[in-house]
């Protein structure tokens, strides 16, 4: 049995003032802060930064500052954190994200309510797959996303990937699939990797609709440049490689009306999800779509059959 009922890893490198320090302050405003066991792992920051790791130790004392030597990128930087954390549930957290008040613990109960589901991840206004929610450009970001998730207090959808910008592992996943493939550092595919594994293993993986925390994206390795772009490329042949040339690389855009299709199960099943989420994910339908003519109409027909469907589902309960 776990020493601690729940551990948070954070992982930070460099900018410290413009990530790191701003994802710590969002965690400490949650009231169980102190009740959690936080390790902050310093992805072998210059020596600036690395102070700030440091100093936050003195403003939050109850973190455990785990210091690497060298930039581990994301896969040896949280396998240096999970080797240490206690801790179960355990949520991994990027530094380029934001944590509302009571985030954390809805990752915890998801787990906990979901007893086959090994992973668990929140929504998000920056994510690869069907964690992505619509943010109007110019409105605020965690309104928003509060909206969304404020819409219900509960709701789970299944998902193919996760995206670990944030997410919630039950310790029965690290023990039986370990950690992240190192092959992937610095980053990009590790958590479509693990993600994957965890499924082979027998777990399920789950997003969180009640839960939702601001993404910068791009917080962690920049923006997109020819070397990033080279990076991408490398570890998808080596995704690729691992899993098979066949396995489905879905766009955002598909998770997104994977989501939609689960909404018309769970209305014909009696339970519909809130309007203001199938709104949200219709608008995202209708302004995220390809660029290929074909593929376009394609995709526009098959978001008007979803609405249909659902719009009929949701009909038949009165």
């Amino acid at each position: 049995m776990a020493d601690h009922p729940l551990s948070v890893i954070v992982l930070g490198y460099t900018r410290f003032a413009e990530t790191t320090g701003r994802c710590l302050a969002s965690l400490a405003e949650d009231p169980d802060f102190t009740s959690w066991e936080v390790v902050l792992v310093d992805n072998g920051s210059d020596p600036e930064n690395r102070a700030c790791f440091i100093a936050a130790c003195t403003r939050y004392p109850t973190l455990k500052l785990l210091r690497l030597d060298r930039n581990a990128g994301y896969p040896g930087g949280m396998n240096a954190g999970l080797r240490i954390a206690r801790g179960d549930p355990i949520i991994l957290v990027s530094s380029d994200v934001l944590m509302p008040v009571g985030a954390v613990a809805r990752l915890a109960a998801a787990l906990q309510n979901h007893p086959r589901a090994g992973l668990v991840a929140p929504v998000t206004n920056a994510a690869g797959n069907e964690q992505q929610i619509f943010i109007e450009p110019s409105a605020d970001v965690m309104v928003q996303g509060m909206g969304f998730a404020e819409a219900s207090p509960s709701g789970c959808v299944a998902a193919y990937r996760l995206d670990f910008c944030c997410v919630g592992l039950r310790r029965a996943v690290y023990e039986v699939i370990g950690g992240f493939d190192e092959a992937f550092i610095p980053g990009y595919y590790e958590d479509f990797d693990y993600s994957l594994r965890a499924k082979k293993a027998g777990f399920d993986l789950l997003i969180a609709e009640n839960t939702f925390v601001s993404h910068e994206g791009g917080g962690t390795f920049g923006r997109v440049s020819n070397e990033k772009k080279m990076l991408i490329a490398r570890n998808k042949r080596l995704f690729l490689d691992k899993h098979g040339h066949d396995t489905w690389l879905p766009h955002v855009r598909e998770g997104n009306l994977a989501v939609l299709a689960q909404y018309i199960e769970q209305a014909q099943a009696g339970s519909p999800p809130p309007a203001y989420r199938i709104a949200n994910r219709l608008r995202l339908a209708a302004v995220d779509v390809p660029k290929s003519i074909w593929k376009k109409w394609k995709h526009r027909r098959r978001t008007a059959d979803l609405e249909r469907r659902l719009a009929t589902a949701l009909a038949d309960l009165g």
